[in-house]
């Protein structure tokens, strides 16, 4: 075998390799929230009732960043059909919507409650 036939044989060829980068990226992005995802239940299921706040606003954050998102909410369902935002993280340099969020009809609002009745 010639030296130039051998490095033809170690090197990557970019076309039959590129259509396993994607799902390969897909992977790690996937093991990424997944890591993420234990880490934050973990948090929040061991925080006790002084940190609960911190817990939650440090798991939106997280949560957001690793979205790439411009906010994240938590809100709480009252009856009858009320909703309030309860804690919000936003990106630096969007301006929050706590205060705007509060006493929302559930029925007419744009959030979705899938599951929750």
């Amino acid at each position: 075998m010639m030296d130039s036939d051998l490095s033809k044989e170690t090197q990557p060829d970019p076309i039959s390799d590129a259509p396993l980068q994607v799902p390969s990226q897909a992977y790690e992005r996937l093991a990424e929230w997944l890591g993420a995802i234990l880490e934050i239940t973990d948090e929040l299921l061991s925080a006790d009732s002084k940190e609960s706040e911190a817990a939650i606003n440090r798991s939106l954050a997280r949560t957001g960043a690793l979205a790439g998102s411009d906010r994240t909410y938590v809100f709480s369902l009252r009856a009858p059909d009320r909703l309030d935002n309860t804690h919000e993280w936003t990106a630096p340099g969007i301006e929050p919507m706590i205060a705007q969020l509060q006493d929302m009809s559930a029925r007419h609002s744009s959030i979705r409650l899938s599951g929750m009745s």
